[in-house]
């Protein structure tokens, strides 16, 4: 059981006009000690996805750098549980952990490759949970359930450390254009 605050918030991206073309949802669960009880103030967004009671479609592999936390700094992320030892042992991890940024944008590839050509223009929209941290030098095993609709396909996914078997990435779906979607041939 974690004790603690979760807070949620939205960003639109809109033109000069204000219509609205991306909608960024966010959550934060912040625990400490000193947080102040507050009552619910509104209802949350978040989305629950359900994982098929079968075997995936496909599972990609994709193993990180063992330094690619260092690259990653280069996107403005300079929290440096990143990069120090000293810090990330005080918080619990055995080595300084990737950004989440990181194993979302090799996740999301995985899917997006497999189901959608690898083209940008087939995404309509994502969904995930970031679940534990992923160590540089992991590997990544991204597990996806094709689940095909009218105006769309959503491909189900999470995404799982193959070192220490947990998952990383939960709650997850991304949605593809249906005249964008590819079949794998290959797995």
């Amino acid at each position: 059981l974690y004790i603690g605050l979760l807070s949620e918030y939205q960003t639109n991206m809109t033109d000069s006009s204000g219509q609205v073309f991306y909608k960024f949802r966010s959550s934060t669960f912040a625990t400490g000690q000193n947080l102040k009880h507050f009552e619910n103030a509104g209802t949350s967004h978040a989305i629950t996805v359900q994982i098929p009671q079968r075997k995936p479609d496909v599972v990609v592999a994709f193993k990180t750098y063992s330094n690619q936390n260092l690259m990653y700094r280069l996107t403005g992320d300079f929290n440096n549980v990143h990069i120090e030892q000293k810090l990330a042992s005080k918080l619990g991890y055995e080595k300084p952990i990737l950004h989440g940024l990181a194993f979302l944008g090799i996740a999301a590839r995985c899917v997006l490759k497999t189901y959608g050509g690898n083209d940008a223009d087939a995404f309509k929209a994502m969904n995930v949970r970031f679940s534990k941290p992923v160590i540089p030098g992991q590997t990544l095993e991204t597990e996806m359930w094709l689940q095909p609709g009218i105006n769309f396909s959503r491909v189900i996914f999470q995404t799982r450390c193959k070192e220490t078997g947990q998952l990383c990435i939960t709650n997850a779906f991304m949605e593809i254009h249906k005249d964008k979607l590819t079949m794998p041939s290959k797995f």
